[in-house]
């Protein structure tokens, strides 16, 4: 008798569909990935593993072709430096990269050191966010007549912040002017391009400025904002807060890089909330295969002595030669990373009495 309902249940959706799809054809079958337009087929590596995992909750993950997603951070957190990694990693997955500054904020022989063919880059810079939406919608239409859909588009905007909107350009310096107007441009381009993007196979990456709240009443309360309204936290499926943690010094003393936190304050790929951190260094970008280790030894993974020895499971490596030992051992590492990282719930985790709630500042604001 179920199995009469089912079948009566599947006959009528298939009826139903063909009368959605009279003129167009506009649904999807959801158990079908090949040709379910919110299935994500492609990522893009982070250049950090562990903000990878953070991301997708999967071995492999990252930055997901046909979704938005918005980088945000203080100044030198690493918004445009991450970007570039993206940028590169895109590359060697085969999607074509289009990144535009209106900052003035990369430099082409340090993206050439992350990795970037500074030739197979398209590198433009908008006069302002309605002329940079409008030449989005340029790229992906030429792109695709001429490119295979299975090629993906990667358009990157650094950033959001600094780009002028044509009000801007052409109007007074008076900011009473302008209230909501970059907000409305933002969530108009956005109602555009959300869907093309699905069915394209494009990513668009947008780096955002945090600003300080002005007149915060809740002590509480998350005191940074990322300008440009509502209309890309709501549309975009990862949104990703960077900030530097500490200062990296080399033996003489000089600064060379900085401990870089990631949080995932949202996320439609995997878990919210969940953080990275990795390193910067300022000749070469991420180190990830340090972080790796500075994870696994705080998760006594790996135990250091004070002899420059370091222990990993029943392997006995010195620390200086952690890099030769991770490549020598890959599989196993990442074995290790998968088994960590991955957030897999069971219905013992869901009815669990030790579950806490604890406040979250950004959540309040």
């Amino acid at each position: 008798m179920v199995k009469k309902k089912s079948e009566e249940i599947e006959n009528f959706l298939s009826e139903a569909n063909d009368i959605i799809n009279k003129e167009e054809k506009i649904t999807y079958s959801l158990d079908q990935p090949e040709n379910n337009p919110t299935e994500v087929k492609t990522y893009i590596s982070t250049g950090s593993t562990l903000l990878d995992y953070a991301i997708a909750n999967k071995r492999n993950g990252g930055i997901a072709v046909s979704k938005l997603a918005e980088i945000t951070g203080t100044e030198a957190s690493g918004k445009s430096l991450l970007a570039s990694h993206i940028a590169a990693n895109a590359q060697k997955v085969g999607a074509v990269v289009f990144y535009a500054d209106t900052e003035n904020s990369i430099s082409p022989e340090f993206m050439r050191r992350l990795g970037v063919d500074l030739k197979k880059i398209s590198y433009f810079q908008p006069p302002s966010l309605e002329r940079f939406f409008k030449k989005t919608e340029e790229i992906i239409a030429f792109s695709r007549e001429r490119l295979s859909k299975d090629v993906p588009i990667v358009v990157i905007l650094d950033s959001l912040a600094a780009t002028p909107i044509e009000d801007e350009i052409e109007g007074t310096y008076n900011p009473k002017e302008l209230m909501g107007v970059r907000a409305k441009a933002i969530s108009l381009a956005l109602r555009k391009l959300t869907q093309v993007i699905g069915y394209e196979r494009v990513t668009l990456i947008l780096i955002n400025q945090l600003r300080m709240k002005m007149n915060l009443a809740n002590p509480y309360q998350d005191p940074y904002v990322a300008p440009g309204g509502m209309g890309i936290p709501f549309h975009a499926s990862v949104r990703i807060r960077l900030k530097s943690k500490a200062k990296i010094k080399s033996a003489s003393g000089d600064v060379i890089g900085v401990e870089c936190n990631a949080k995932i304050v949202k996320n439609r790929l995997g878990p919210p909330f969940r953080e990275a951190n990795f390193s910067v260094m300022f000749d070469y970008g991420i180190d990830n295969l340090q972080s790796i280790y500075e994870f696994l030894k705080a998760k006594e993974e790996i135990k250091k002595d004070k002899a420059g020895m370091s222990t990993l499971g029943t392997q006995q490596f010195k620390t200086a030669e952690w890099r030769q030992f991770y490549n020598a051992n890959k599989q196993t590492v990442e074995d290790l990373l998968e088994k960590l990282l991955t957030v897999r719930y069971t219905e013992n985790d869901v009815n669990s009495d030790s579950v806490t709630t604890e406040r979250d500042p950004e959540m309040e604001s």
